[in-house]
């Protein structure tokens, strides 16, 4: 397999862009309309399933790839994110006092948190749907609406 490719590196690059193309199309098939929570909820639960996946690759990658690179070929799924961060943002379902990139970083960082405490035995795989969306949906609510 080594012998079509110049470097582990590179392959594990061409295997990392196939599987972000199918999880892009898995993803946009998911429902993003209604409430903002309810719709982040069915995403992370979406992405969850791609990312225990593909699971040992995302550890093969952020291992073998330049950051830059691994980070590169998830721009496409962060820009799914996005339009319903920003909905959720001005309809107050989600905090706006924090930069937008910060927390599609955020976004993008528990769901691979999630899968290397799985791999490392941390986490059961069953259990990490429930503890991302808790994560996330804690830490995207606005402060005002934590105090009740």
């Amino acid at each position: 397999l080594y012998g079509h490719f110049e470097s582990r590196a590179t392959l594990v690059t061409q295997v990392v862009e196939r599987a972000i193309q199918q999880s892009d199309e898995a993803l946009g098939a998911v429902d993003l309309d209604g409430d903002p929570r309810a719709a982040l909820s069915r995403l992370l639960e979406a992405s969850w399933r791609l990312t225990q996946q593909y699971g040992a690759l995302i550890v093969a990658a952020e291992q073998s790839m330049p950051h830059e690179q691994f980070q590169a070929v998830h721009i496409g799924l962060i820009d799914r994110w996005k339009p319903l961060m920003e909905r959720g943002r001005r309809d107050g379902s989600f905090r706006d006092d924090q930069p937008l990139e910060w927390q599609l970083t955020l976004l993008q960082s528990v769901l691979h948190a999630a899968s290397g405490a799985v791999y490392r035995g941390e986490i059961k795989a069953a259990e990490a749907a429930t503890l991302i969306d808790g994560t996330l949906q804690a830490a995207l609510t606005p402060p005002s609406a934590t105090r009740g």
